[in-house]
This record gives C-alpha cells, sequence and structure tokens, in this order.
C-alpha cells in the first residue's frame, strides 16, 4: 500500500476526517437530496478549515457492474473534488465511457486507450475495462505514486513513467504546487531550481513503432500547456489511426494549435466542446448535464474532443448541440 502524508493504509472515503457540517451535505448529495448547484453553493461558503487536513483515502465506485477503487490525497484537486462529488471530471468521465462503449462495439481487432498526462489514474481507472490495453504515460513522480497503485487491479495497464514530445529529449518539469499534482508543466528553463526537475520525453510515433504498442483507438492528451508538442510527435499515428481524441487546450497555446487543427482538419476529423450547463440552466432544471458543441480550436477549451470521420455514424447520436447524458 501507499506510504505517504505519514500513513501506510488509506481510510474508507466515509471515514475521511471533516467537519460536520460539510460531511452532512456531501451525504446530502451523494443520497441525491441536493441538487448540484446548491451543494456547490455551499461548499464556496464553507471556510477552508472545514475541509478535510492532508489524509489518504479509497474511493469506490460501482458503475456497469463494474467496481473499482482509486486511492485519492484530500489535499489533492483531483483527490479532493472526487471525495466531494463522487467523480474528478464526473460529467466528462461518464460521457468518454458511453464513447468507449460505442466504439467497442464497432472492433474487429484488439483496441487501446492511450492516457497522456495520467496523473494519478482518475480517467484510465474508470475507462479501463471498455479496453483490450491501457497505455498510461506520467513522468512526475508525486503522481507516479498513486498512478501505479490505482492501476495495479488492471493487469492490461501499462505505465510508461515519461512524457510524450515531438522529439527525444531531456526536459525540465516544475510541480503544480504541494495541493495540485495535475499542473505540473514542462518549462524552458530551471526557474527555481530547487523544485524543477529534469524527465525524459519520447517522440510518440517513434515509441509506438519501436514498442509495437495497440494502435490507440481513444487517447486522452492532459499535459498542462504541452499538447501541441504531443501532437505533432503523434502526427503520424494519428493519421494512420484516426483515434478520438479528447484533449485540453489552454489559452497560452492557442498560437501554437494551428498545425494541430490542419492536421485534424485534414484528415476529416470534427471537434466539439465539453462543458457542464450554465448556472441559470442548473437552477432551471435543477441539475447539471453536459453540453456538446462544434469547438474550432480558437478560444481556450478545457475539454475538446475530435472525432475522425470512420466513427463519426456510429457516436453521432451522443455529438450535437444539446445536452449529452445526465447527471446528478
Amino acid at each position: 500500500m501507499v506510504e505517504h502524508l505519514g500513513v501506510t493504509e488509506p481510510l474508507d472515503a466515509g471515514d475521511v476526517v471533516a467537519a460536520l457540517p460539510l460531511k452532512l451535505l456531501r451525504t446530502l448529495y451523494h443520497r441525491r437530496r441536493m441538487p448540484e448547484w446548491l451543494y456547490k453553493l455551499a461548499l464556496m461558503t464553507m471556510p477552508r478549515s472545514w475541509y478535510p487536513e492532508p489524509q489518504l483515502y479509497i474511493l469506490r465506485k460501482c458503475f456497469d457492474d463494474h467496481e473499482i477503487e482509486l486511492v485519492h490525497r484530500t489535499n489533492d484537486t483531483i483527490g479532493r473534488e472526487a471525495w466531494l462529488f463522487g467523480y474528478y471530471d464526473r460529467l466528462v468521465l461518464k460521457f468518454l465511457r458511453e464513447i468507449a462503449a460505442g466504439l467497442k462495439g464497432t472492433a474487429t481487432h484488439p483496441i487501446a486507450y492511450y492516457d497522456i498526462g495520467a496523473n494519478v489514474g482518475n480517467h484510465a481507472a474508470y475507462l479501463a475495462d471498455l479496453f483490450d490495453q491501457v497505455y498510461c504515460f506520467e513522468p512526475n513522480p508525486e503522481a507516479l505514486e498513486l498512478l501505479r497503485v490505482n492501476l495495479a487491479p488492471f493487469r492490461h495497464a501499462e505505465i510508461f513513467p515519461i512524457g510524450l514530445s515531438n522529439r527525444d529529449a531531456e526536459l525540465n518539469l516544475a510541480p503544480g504546487g504541494a495541493n495540485n499534482l495535475g499542473a505540473a508543466h514542462i518549462v524552458t528553463t530551471h526557474g527555481r531550481e530547487a523544485a524543477v526537475r529534469q524527465i525524459a520525453v519520447r517522440n510518440g510515433d517513434q515509441l509506438v513503432a519501436e514498442s509495437t504498442l495497440v494502435p490507440p483507438m481513444v487517447m486522452k492528451i492532459d499535459v498542462e500547456g504541452h499538447e501541441p508538442e504531443v501532437i505533432a510527435g503523434l502526427e503520424q499515428t494519428i493519421r494512420r489511426h484516426a483515434p478520438v481524441i479528447a484533449i485540453e487546450i489552454w489559452e497560452r497555446t492557442l498560437g501554437r494549435v494551428a498545425p494541430l487543427r490542419d492536421l485534424l482538419g485534414s484528415v476529416g476529423y470534427r471537434s466539439f466542446r465539453m462543458t457542464g450547463l450554465s448556472r441559470v440552466r442548473q437552477l432551471a432544471s435543477f441539475q447539471n448535464r453536459l453540453v456538446v458543441t462544434p469547438y474550432a480550436f480558437d478560444t481556450p477549451c478545457e475539454n475538446a474532443l475530435a472525432v475522425p470521420p470512420q466513427y463519426w455514424d456510429s457516436l453521432q447520436h451522443l455529438l450535437g448541440d444539446s445536452p449529452a447524458g445526465a447527471d446528478n
């Protein structure tokens, strides 16, 4: 088990130590006695002292007759939200499962999921049962500790403790802060000498070819601003195998996404933005839903989705400008 934060055995999620008012509200929300918008509003008014101290806990989830366990930290962004809401990035995860299930039904050969910037395994663990092979790329040593624990039950999951880029190199990784493992990012200069560390990155096309990896059917790329370089390094893989791609586009990378947009357009991809309902619509409907709308890579987007032409017919019922899936 993980030895972290001074403990060797994580708590059950229900045993996490936090202020009683917060735990009561969390219970109401998880039992569907409180809508998400009201729960979020209540959380915003609570003093930070009511939140859990740094603790490890196990989050157990069951969906589609499939149960998983994830070890999280309460003082990490993903772990805190997962404890509060039951999932991290819940609406998008549910939608990606629907997409993966739709693709699985069309597959005539083994299919793989590539999680580039896997962090602690939040997405990979929720999607792993839908693929024949799962490849996780994560160069941050602090995130790797939990990633290895969370993916240990999945024998078909392979972890690469490296980053992907447009070349083979040693690059500088700056931490995202003590409370956000997922914010670690590539920097061009050392800056904070004590904090920045060197990591290995590989050209994605070369790695896929050399390692004889199962070609990707779905690919998630969340590397805190290094996405254009990752895509450039995977250009031949994308052209040859045309995976569905979930990707984050940062404001500071907008000036570098033209090659990505051109690459996807040249092979017929359609791109979408995945967002939740606005606060007004949440108030009116008493719930939150995922909204999928066309996206042109012209503005920042936390959750963009690119779909190749060969999967359009099988996924068309999931895509459009109306709310997709449900939540609460």
